[in-house]
């Protein structure tokens, strides 16, 4: 949104932007981080979590879910400013 990347999707699973504040909500739905390089015995994971499937079929909730991370993008994208 606005060159601020706040979600990806990856081998038709979609991801969104995590930090400590929202960590913890993904994890509670069993929900695992993004390693893009699984193949290659790389553990090199991302700040980006698989969208819970309760998640994705509840658009309100995935909006939600989704503002969250997009605060996070743009929190982090001022910082590297």
């Amino acid at each position: 949104l606005d060159k601020t990347i706040f979600g990806l999707i990856a081998d038709d699973i979609a991801y969104l932007k995590v930090d400590n504040t929202n960590r913890k909500d993904f994890e509670k739905e069993g929900s695992s981080a993004f390693n893009p390089y699984p193949e290659k015995g790389k553990n090199a994971v991302m700040p980006y979590y698989e969208i819970p499937v309760d998640i994705l079929e509840d658009p309100e909730r995935l909006v939600k879910w989704s503002q969250k991370s997009l605060a996070i993008a743009n929190k982090s994208k001022k910082k590297k400013k």
